[in-house]
């Protein structure tokens, strides 16, 4: 089908996200295959930019889906849901592949973002809340390499005063040879800083 027909609206999609190679385009989208189903990870791609191939999965990104291409046909896929907390796969060519959980340690896990480096491997940032007071978010990263993830890194957040912080958005810098650069939105009581 054409892009036009394959992204026809169904229900409610919240999440678009793409990739692109010389070769091929990537949208992938959470939404939902008919009224009255849950919504799920959908994937398209196309190697001349006319003829789109949807690819369904079971996977749940509700909160945040991130992707970025590894190779010409080869995208790495990131989501997190409460339920599942931070999952992650790929789709290699044609065949798609859950691969288990992600570098998140926590159930809240959510915002993912990728970045891929110039020398292979890519960065992850994610915005995390904690289970324990004061319930502050937090923004993590870790890079991948290789089929592994590294250990997470917490970026400290100086809160502008004492109380709960929560994130409602990050967004890394697109220069991936060195640290991303990664920045946030905080609130607390309704006040945006």
């Amino acid at each position: 089908p054409s892009i036009k027909d394959s992204l026809r609206l169904v229900g409610d999609t919240f999440i678009y996200v793409g990739a692109s190679t010389l070769h091929r385009r990537w949208i992938v989208t959470h939404e939902r295959r008919d009224l009255g189903v849950p919504q799920r990870i959908r994937l398209r791609y196309s190697d001349d930019g006319s003829d789109w191939i949807d690819q369904w999965t079971d996977e749940n990104g509700g909160d945040g889906v991130a992707v970025t291409a590894m190779g010409d046909t080869a995208l790495l896929v990131v989501w997190c849901n409460i339920n599942e907390g931070m999952q992650w796969g790929t789709l290699d060519g044609s065949r798609w592949t859950k691969l288990g959980a992600g570098p998140a340690g926590s159930a809240l896990a959510r915002d993912p973002h990728l970045v891929r480096q110039t020398g292979g491997g890519a960065w992850l940032g994610w915005l995390d809340g904690s289970s324990e007071p004061p319930y502050n978010d937090h923004v993590y990263i870790s890079s991948f390499a290789d089929g592994l993830w590294s250990p997470s890194t917490r970026v400290e957040c100086n809160f502008p005063s004492a109380g709960t912080w929560f994130a409602s958005g990050m967004a890394m810098s697109q220069s991936a040879d060195a640290f991303p650069s990664v920045a946030w939105d905080v609130y607390s009581g309704g006040n945006e800083d």
